[in-house]
């Protein structure tokens, strides 16, 4: 496995680690709220949400709620399914380019 910090290029990302787009990160400056249709757009422009279930937990029925709402409120949605390895999320946040993910967990087993 080549983890994170290889995923990222070899920045772990994170809050003031300077990683790329779409790493876990708090934004510069002031927080933009994230919209499913950019304002001033048409309904063709979505914002892209990569959605899990954590490795280790394959009870995925509130993922899939979750997928539906995100769906119907115009999202697009990019599930990964369950059982996902940590690295198979960051992956698709850097290729999507999604601003948000999603992960879901039982927390009994997890």
């Amino acid at each position: 496995m080549q983890g994170i910090a290889g995923i990222l290029g070899g920045k772990g990302g994170g809050a003031g680690s300077g990683g790329p787009a779409g790493a876990v990160a708090e934004p510069p400056g002031r927080a933009q709220p994230v919209r499913a249709v950019p304002a001033g757009k048409g309904g063709s422009s979505k914002c892209t949400f990569v959605l899990a279930t954590v490795h280790g937990d394959v009870h995925d029925i509130g993922k899939n709620i979750v997928k539906l709402l995100l769906e119907n409120y115009g999202f697009d949605v990019k599930d990964l399914g369950k059982d996902v390895p940590e690295e198979d999320v960051v992956r698709a946040v850097v290729k999507y380019h999604a601003p948000l993910a999603g992960l879901s967990a039982l927390m009994t087993t997890t």
